[in-house]
């Protein structure tokens, strides 16, 4: 059984992470939304850690982040030991990062626009090119 995906937003991505889990809700899939849930100012750590919490402890296997420019989110979530986030800005990187990189965290800024990340979430298997040229393993040895 598939874990649930995890979710998180400051102000800035809260009306997209509502659209994405009207979407998720469409295909049937689990998340856990850790806020904010509303509008109101929140600083976006304070959000993202209780995500990066739930993918580190195995509660959660992937995670969706949301702020106003997906930046500050994903600097935050990198701080975490054993996550690997990325602001996808477009849908090829958010398919490309996922398969060469093994991201386990999508921050998204909120200019984007829920239909982009539709063919690419959730992911599927993200060891599309040989073990050989997956560097993840290498990166995770300097971390």
């Amino acid at each position: 059984m598939a874990k649930p995906i995890a979710l998180a937003a400051d102000h800035g991505g809260f009306e997209l992470k509502e659209a994405v889990k009207a979407h998720l809700d469409e295909l049937g899939l689990e998340y856990i939304d850790f806020g904010t849930h509303s509008t109101a100012s929140v600083d976006y750590p304070d959000m993202a850690l209780p995500a990066c919490d739930a993918v580190v402890s195995g509660q959660c296997d992937k995670a969706l982040l949301f702020c106003g420019t997906g930046v500050g989110i994903s600097m935050a979530a990198n701080k975490v030991k054993g996550i690997r986030a990325c602001c996808c800005s477009d849908s090829f990187s958010c398919e490309y990062t996922r398969r060469h990189n093994d991201l386990i965290f999508y921050p998204i800024h909120n200019q984007n626009h829920s239909n982009r990340l539709k063919s690419h979430w959730p992911p599927g298997n993200p060891r599309s090119v040989p073990p050989s040229v997956f560097p993840v393993p290498s990166v995770s040895l300097h971390i």
